[in-house]
């Protein structure tokens, strides 16, 4: 599997932690992490000839998990034609749009910001349960309304011992990065090794204050030059529109768009089953 022809159904391709779970279908792949937001749990590869079959059972896939809710990756290849807008008339919301996007090449350098180069912008891997917990926190701040809940916080905290574990277990697979600005973490982002031969941009989150820092662009350069030093001949990633256009002007190519919809996994609540 190249990364041209993955890259729109990147959920089914990204490395997971040993507590983490994927469920290939013959018309999609399920795929789950523990964790409080839902796009920790998602549908993606749907070329599905019976939804009311699919629809039923995702979501008691995830249910079982402990799952409240999961997004559906949906783009120019999904099937049947029309799932998105059958799903949206059956309650599920459209939460966000991603565009599918590659890099094959060294990323141009691309202009830095004066704000940038005045602070001592530092990219560090995450190796401790502390800086973990702060990539995961501002992946959750990323992930949410701009905010990070005191409930979404004691999760965090709660099963960050674990999370640290399985980090431990899957570092060939699994890599987290900090950038540090005056030595606080202040952005976040992850690289994904597939057996495919291409890495996977992951995560991908800028605290409110430091954006414009070129933080962002920063941990897209230290990513590539790990993915080469790795062997790996592409990067593969599933941005969003505040994403897309740094991506680009780095090289990066859009291969799809997507639309993401979010399906509450309350008992009994299965959206786009009533919808025909």
């Amino acid at each position: 599997m190249r990364a041209r022809e993955a890259v729109e159904d990147l959920m089914a391709y990204v490395p997971l932690p040993p507590s983490g779970a994927r469920r290939v279908l013959p018309d999609a792949v399920l795929t789950w992490q523990r964790g409080p937001l839902p796009f920790l749990a998602s549908v993606s590869a749907v070329r599905a000839d019976d939804v009311d079959r699919l629809l039923a059972e995702a979501p008691a896939w995830f249910r079982e998990r402990g799952a409240t809710a999961c997004t559906w990756w949906l783009g120019p290849s999904t099937r049947p034609t029309g799932l998105r807008d059958r799903l949206l008339a059956g309650g599920m919301d459209e939460v966000a749009t991603a565009s599918a996007m590659l890099l094959d090449s060294e990323p141009d350098a691309g202009p830095g910001t004066a704000a940038g180069a005045a602070r001592a912008l530092r990219v560090v891997e995450v190796d401790g349960p502390e800086r973990l917990l702060a990539y995961r926190t501002l992946l959750a701040l990323a992930g949410g309304s701009g905010e990070v809940g005191e409930e979404v916080r004691a999760e965090l905290a709660r099963s960050n011992p674990e999370a640290w574990r399985d980090a431990q277990r899957t570092a060939r697979t699994r890599r987290h990065y900090l950038v540090e600005v005056d030595g606080e973490p202040v952005a976040a982002g992850g690289l994904g090794v597939t057996e495919h031969g291409f890495g996977v941009l992951t995560g991908g989150a800028t605290a409110p204050a430091a954006r414009g820092l070129g933080c962002y662009r920063r941990l897209v350069h230290h990513r590539w030059q790990v993915a080469r030093s790795l062997g790996l001949e592409a990067l593969a990633v599933q941005a969003s529109p505040m994403s897309r256009p740094v991506l680009a002007g780095l090289g990066f190519s859009a291969v799809a768009e997507l639309a993401v919809l979010l399906q509450p996994l309350a008992q009994g609540q299965d959206p786009g089953r009533a919808a025909r």
